[in-house]
């Protein structure tokens, strides 16, 4: 009987140890891929076109990126914009429709890393809280601040103090494994810009009322 008894007790301890180790891989799943890009290249006064990121889902459950559900394989792009008539701030697949239509921003560079929930959980939080544009909080400023907050240390990114596009890009340049004009195609939006927003500060996303086109306003858009 003791002996039983001694059985049953390194089986519950060893209970005790696996399902808390279970519950860390659990939580510890990535479920989204994000891509920094930006063009440094044109813009006036040389500053560069445009910086955006892009998420693919890489789980096998639905997630969510500013309220849009994203389906297993599928992506969108976000990025902020200062010369849209639909407002400063957020667009979501904007960039993704002019790469597809427009061969749009042909000279960007990337560097992408995976997240968990939880990482995802604090991006979003970053991004909702930064719905804006202003010559010094632009797109690249955005991106940035999105990508530091969850990417490992050696990824760590600047944009510059007056941030920048082009500065972005040659900065994402000197990080060992960076990408050259990486495909945005799991963000497919149509012929049209039906599945193109904009991102409300009330968490909506509501169709652009049809302003399209590559950025290039000043530190770029």
């Amino acid at each position: 009987m003791k002996r039983v008894f001694q059985v049953l007790a390194i089986l519950v301890l060893s209970l005790m140890v696996l399902v808390p180790g279970n519950t860390a891989k659990a939580s510890e799943e990535q479920v989204a891929e994000m891509t920094i890009f930006s063009d440094g290249s044109g813009g006036t006064l040389g500053v560069g076109t445009h910086a955006f990121l892009y998420f693919v889902n890489i789980s096998g459950h639905n997630i969510s990126v500013l309220g849009n559900v994203i389906t297993p394989g599928k992506g969108i792009t976000v990025g902020t914009f200062g010369n849209k008539s639909d407002g400063l701030g957020i667009y979501i697949n904007l960039e993704a429709y002019d790469i597809e239509h427009n061969d749009g921003y042909s000279n960007r560079v990337s560097l992408t890393i995976n997240l968990t929930q939880s990482q995802l959980n604090s991006v979003n939080s970053v991004m909702e809280s930064n719905n804006k544009w202003t010559l010094t909080k632009n797109c690249s400023w955005f991106v940035t601040q999105a990508w530091n907050k969850v990417c490992p240390s050696n990824k760590k990114l600047s944009a510059g103090l007056i941030p920048t596009p082009a500065t972005l890009s040659k900065n994402i340049k000197k990080i060992s494994g960076y990408a050259v004009k990486k495909s945005v195609s799991k963000a497919y939006v149509g012929t049209n810009l039906s599945l193109v927003l904009r991102h409300k500060t009330n968490g909506q996303n509501t169709p652009v009322s049809g302003t399209g086109g590559s950025s290039s306003s000043s530190f770029g858009s």
